[in-house]
């Protein structure tokens, strides 16, 4: 996905590149059976979230191509010592199919997990369970 003719079809409209992409991933975490995206922003809290979204999303395409793994089994998350936000790539484009108004029925085996309670992981609950530690 780092090529702009690896974008898978159904996303050709979502995911719009005119050239290869570049870019690093912080951290590569595997936890829990998923495939961890994890972005270092010293003012997490701060960022714009649709530009952050969008990085990370981009890099989880791209690592989904490039290895054959679904996106269902991949995270999100931008981070720094407070704050950790987090949020999965498949549920961005099962909305977007959604929202254009295509069945997805037909793809969302590769982009959603079956357990809804994994799917979101909120700053709030990161600090509770930190400060519980």
């Amino acid at each position: 996905m780092g090529l702009p003719d690896e974008v898978p079809f159904e996303l050709k409209d979502l995911v719009k590149i005119g050239k290869p992409l570049t870019g690093h991933i912080d951290i590569l975490q595997v936890r829990y059976g998923l495939i961890h995206v994890l972005d270092f922003k010293p003012d997490a809290h701060k960022e714009k979230r649709s530009k952050v979204i969008s990085q990370l999303f981009c890099y989880a395409l791209a690592l989904s191509v490039r290895t054959g793994v679904w996106l269902r089994n991949f995270k999100c998350a931008w981070f720094d010592e407070n704050n950790y936000y987090e949020f999965s790539p498949g549920d961005i484009v099962v909305s977007y199919l959604k929202e254009k108004g295509i069945n997805c029925l037909p793809v969302t085996k590769k982009y959603m997990l079956n357990k809804p309670a994994q799917r979101y992981f909120t700053s709030e609950l990161f600090n509770k369970v930190r400060k519980s530690q």
